[in-house]
């Protein structure tokens, strides 16, 4: 007869492999033989979400310095630049919102600090598709409408061929992005090292119950 442990119960209740799911499941495993205690991953997510607060800031801190120049924006030849402005418009409102929730999840993270390890647990699991969307992802839009518009007015001040340059450019760099981005956070992290047996994170390993 299989006997179903604390540290069973609670890591069964992880589900995905985002880095949620990595961080807490970690946690729990390296206490697992002594008290269970997820602290450490959650001084963790404050760490990040402070940060994602912060770019959220000072993102929307640019957008509106951009908008405050609506005169030097519309007042040119440049026929696209109404669309920049339009763009700046929009991503100012996604920053204010995407540093806006990240402070509500700051204080969701620091308000369960000391609460019960499944309460944690499970309350994280419950809210992560939320706050990866409200914070995470929209700041990720954002960076895009703020992309655009600087592509769009750089014309302004530069001629076509360094426009295009700085186009070309900035779209490698974008792409470039999205790949580090996919390799270091979405992909599931496995590597063969000519061994039997691979080597991957713990969480790919994990038994269901």
């Amino acid at each position: 007869m299989t006997v179903v442990t604390r540290f069973d119960k609670l890591s069964n209740k992880i589900t995905g492999h985002s880095y949620f799911d990595i961080m807490l499941y970690n946690d729990i495993v390296t206490t697992k033989d002594t008290k269970i205690d997820v602290s450490t991953s959650l001084d963790s997510l404050i760490s990040i979400y402070d940060k994602l607060f912060s770019f959220g800031f000072s993102l929307s801190g640019y957008q509106f310095i951009g908008l405050v120049l609506e005169k030097t924006i519309v007042d040119n030849d440049n026929k696209y630049a109404p669309l920049a402005y339009f763009l700046l418009a929009i991503g100012f409102l996604i920053s204010l919102y995407g540093a806006m929730s990240s402070f509500f999840i700051l204080e969701f993270l620091t308000s369960i600090k000391n609460e019960e390890e499944e309460f944690i647990v499970h309350s994280i699991q419950k809210y992560k598709t939320i706050f990866k969307f409200c914070s995470e992802a929209l700041l990720y839009v954002d960076c895009i409408l703020f992309l655009i518009p600087i592509n769009i007015l750089i014309y302004n001040v530069l001629n076509d061929v360094y426009g295009l340059a700085f186009n070309i450019l900035s779209g490698v760099l974008f792409i470039l992005g999205l790949i580090f981005s996919y390799c270091v956070i979405v992909a599931k992290q496995e590597f063969d090292m000519d061994t039997d047996k691979p080597i991957k994170r713990r969480i790919y390993n994990k038994k269901k119950i």
